[in-house]
Parts: structure tokens; sequence; C-alpha cells
């Protein structure tokens, strides 16, 4: 196969930019989903923001967001929307991630990211959060829910490419394939991704974010689990996904996990976090209601 060679800035926090040289045609992922050049991206990470991180242009501003599917749209810092020409529509205050956000929504226009571009886009500005907001804002899965989305840790890259997946002869067996459920009619401002599952055979539902750094379990469900005293850490021995099997899953116990799903309609009682996405290539296509989990390689 002839080389194809991608050159991008590489950029990450508090180092020096350089130059850095990905051969596309050495990573399974981009071969596998049929990627080229101008579908894949440099992301950046820090040791306070472990998401992947993307550069967004707003009105010529550059801000680096985050890419999680477990936010619908775009959120913006309050403080980052200084200098950015906004136009505030109406503030609405929820209870997210078990946590009181106060939102307000508006417009912003010129805005650049991934190859892509908006005139106008409706995004939420984040004015008070009990829950610490590190990254300047959050690009949510809304904006792939017609493409195929991969994130590389190990590699730090980020593919985008037109959805849906199309094997006909099957999805190659060095994926894990987990079903999930997702409603993009919720009212609320996220519409959690969600997964069936059963941690250490006890039943379960399950979400993945990037916005957290730790995976985190419910106290309910070690308690169900273990029984006794509620510890501030759990290992999961066995977190079983349809036929899909994972062992020794470090949490930390966070009491506000059940409240995950704003909508109430299930509990949520484990979300996996980057610790556990890391040495993944994690491949998600709304489109298909799949999510992908393949082994990272440098």
């Amino acid at each position: 196969m002839r080389k194809v060679y991608l050159v991008l800035l590489l950029i990450l926090g508090g180092c020096s930019t350089g130059e850095r040289e990905i051969d596309i045609s050495s990573i399974k992922w981009g071969q596998d989903f049929g990627y080229n050049t101008e579908e894949v991206f440099l992301f950046k990470v820090s040791g306070r923001i472990p998401g992947p991180q993307i550069p967004v242009y707003i009105n010529g501003e550059k801000l680096y967001m985050l890419v999680d599917p477990l936010f619908d749209y775009m959120v913006i810092k309050e403080s980052k929307i200084k200098g950015i020409d906004f136009e505030p529509q109406r503030i609405n205050t929820e209870m997210f991630l078990g946590s009181e956000m106060m939102f307000e929504e508006g417009f912003v226009h010129n805005v650049k990211f991934l190859n892509k571009e908006y005139s106008d886009l409706y995004i939420l500005a984040l004015k008070k959060s009990d829950l610490p907001f590190r990254p300047d804002g959050i690009v949510g899965k809304n904006f792939f829910s017609n493409s195929i989305l991969a994130i590389d840790y190990q590699n730090r890259l980020l593919g985008v490419k037109e959805g849906p997946l199309n094997f006909p002869n099957g999805i190659p067996e060095r994926y894990k394939i987990i079903k999930f459920c997702m409603d993009f009619a919720s009212p609320g401002y996220t519409s959690c991704l969600k997964f069936n599952g059963s941690i250490d055979g006890m039943n379960s539902v399950i979400t993945i974010s990037t916005f957290f750094s730790i995976s985190a379990i419910s106290p309910e469900m070690v308690k169900s689990i273990a029984g006794g005293r509620i510890p501030s850490t759990y290992t999961i021995d066995t977190l079983r996904v349809g036929n899909q099997t994972f062992t020794e899953i470090k949490c930390i116990v966070e009491e506000k996990q059940l409240d995950i799903d704003p909508e109430g309609r299930d509990l949520v009682h484990l979300t996996l976090g980057v610790d556990f996405i890391k040495d993944k290539v994690l491949i998600f296509s709304p489109a298909d209601s799949l999510l992908l989990l393949g082994q990272a390689e440098k």
C-alpha cells in the first residue's frame, strides 16, 4: 500500500509547538473504517484534563474543547464567552451529573472545528456549576450523530467520517461490540448514552465519558455486591456487556453516580472514564447505536 502521510501541528499543554508525522497507512482502525487524511485530527491532553481536546475557533478566538459522548451540545465556560460575539436567549438551571448547573443559551457565530464551519451555532454558556468544569468547553455527541467518531488515545488521534458503518462481511473480530441506547429527542441537556451489563454478577446500567478521568461506580451497586461498609474505591473483578468481558476495572465510589441521567428513566450505576478508554481505540457510531472497542497500538 502506498504510504500516506499526514503532517499536523501537535500542541501539548505547556509544551512547545512541533511537527509530528503520522503514517495513516499504519493505523489499523484507519484502514478498517476507511478514514482518509482529511478525516483524522490530532488532539491534546493534559494532567488536569486527560480527555481529548480539540481547537475550536469562534470569531477567530481559539478555545480547546473536550470531545465527549456524554454531553449533547456545545458547552462553553462563561469566562471564555467574554470577547466573543454571544447573543444570549435565556437562562436555565438544571440538575446534571448530580450537581446544579446554570446555563445561558444563545448564539455564537463563525465557528470552525474539525474541518467544519458554522455561521451560527446555538450553544450553552456555563454560568455556574457545583461540578468542577476544567476544559474551555465541550463538543457533544450531537455533532457526530451522522458520523463515525474514533478516539485513539495512544496516538492522540481523532477520526470523524460520514456514517453509518459499512461492513457487509461483519465488523473485524479485533473489536469488542457494544450496543447502546440513546434518546436524541430528550428535552434535557443530555440524552445519556447507556448500555446494559453486569458488574460482578449484578445487573447494571453503564455509560462512558471522557469528562471523567477515573471510572465511577455508585455506592448502591457496591453495597449490593459486597455488603458491609462502603469503601471510597472499588475494583470491579468482571464487567460483562453482551458477550464482551472486561476485568480489573478500578473505580472511585461516587454517591452522585445514580443521578447522571437527568431524565431519571434509568439509574446509571457505572461511568467508564478516561482510565478505561486510554489503552483502547473507541469507535462511536450513533447511526448504528454501536460502540466498538479495539486495542490501541503505537
